[in-house]
């Protein structure tokens, strides 16, 4: 929910059993910092694993819980 409340997110799925965001965004409104950021704020830490397609708008984050 932290994800789509960010001014450019079109869309977020997180799926915590395959520790996976998929983020939809505006890169002209939002960035992978702010995006990483939002994660961290609820307790896990995010690494931005790959560009769908080479697309820089969408991107797989791999999450894990802070300890």
């Amino acid at each position: 929910k932290s994800l789509k409340k960010i001014e450019g997110v079109k869309k977020a799925k997180v799926r915590l059993n395959t520790e996976k965001a998929t983020v939809v965004f505006n890169d002209a409104k939002v960035d992978e910092d702010e995006l990483l950021k939002a994660i961290k704020k609820v307790g896990y830490k995010g690494i931005v694993e790959s560009m769908k397609g080479g697309k820089k708008d969408e991107w797989w984050s791999k999450i894990d819980k802070i300890c």
